[in-house]
C-alpha cells in the first residue's frame, strides 16, 4: 500500500498528538506501544503536549526520546 503523495514533500506521514497532565504512571507504556507499531506508518512523529505536569511526566517522555 502506497502512502499519499504531497506535490513537493513526498509521502505524507502520521502525527500522533498526546495531551498529558501528570501522566507519569502511564505515558511510558503508551509511548512503548506506539514504538511497537511504528512499522505500520511510512513516517510517524509523536508530539506530547504537557500542560505543566507536577510529576515526572516530562522526564519519562524525554527518556523515551520524544
Amino acid at each position: 500500500m502506497e502512502g499519499h503523495q504531497h506535490a513537493s514533500r513526498g509521502p505524507l506521514g502520521t502525527l500522533v498528538i498526546i495531551p498529558a497532565y501528570n501522566e507519569q504512571a502511564s505515558i511510558g507504556a503508551l509511548l512503548d506501544r506506539l514504538a511497537d507499531c511504528a512499522d505500520l506508518w511510512d513516517t510517524c512523529d509523536v508530539l506530547v503536549v504537557d500542560d505543566g505536569s507536577s510529576d515526572s511526566t516530562l522526564a519519562v517522555v524525554r527518556c523515551r526520546g520524544v
